[in-house]
């Protein structure tokens, strides 16, 4: 079966002239995204698909990693977790990273987590928290209750 990979996007610098939807990451954002790509490597979670709201930040936390291109979606710029669930059962890796902002990703963190409940500590879904899961069923037919809680990442542990 499948396994998905939630992160939020890396830390990014708080206004752009441009608008929210432009807003880059800072370098400690990217340094930290890069560290978190390594570490997903190192213990063996590789994306074979990557999709990210088309948001700057989003793209550049995804390139960041250093795994392969996103498949980038404007749909899920601050999008809820349902619109996150509906763009997952599109989806057709073995391994899929999907990276995108809150509130939107906590909640689907939250919600696919379920009764074994989130680590305290990552309630918030600090920038760059990632969240890994073993899914019972096809990405077509994916809802809250087919995911098992594989780990929690932590970016200030990377």
């Amino acid at each position: 079966m499948p396994r998905l990979i939630l992160t939020r996007h890396a830390e990014a610098v708080p206004h752009h002239p441009s608008g929210d939807f432009h807003r880059p990451l800072t370098e400690f954002g990217i340094a930290t995204a890069q560290r978190l790509g390594a570490h997903l490597d190192k213990i063996g979670v590789v994306p074979d698909e990557i999709i990210a709201s088309a948001a700057t930040r989003t793209m550049q936390t995804a390139n960041a990693m250093g795994f392969l291109d996103p498949d980038a979606q404007r749909s899920l710029h601050n999008a809820p977790s349902e619109t996150l669930l509906d763009s997952l059962r599109g989806a057709h890796g073995s391994c899929v990273l999907l990276v995108a902002h809150n509130p939107g990703i906590a909640d689907a963190a939250l919600r696919f987590w379920g009764a074994a409940q989130l680590p305290p500590h990552l309630l918030y879904f600090h920038p760059a928290t990632t969240v890994i899961f073993d899914l019972s069923s096809p990405w077509h037919d994916l809802n809250w209750t087919k995911a098992t809680p594989v780990m929690a990442i932590d970016p200030s542990d990377l």
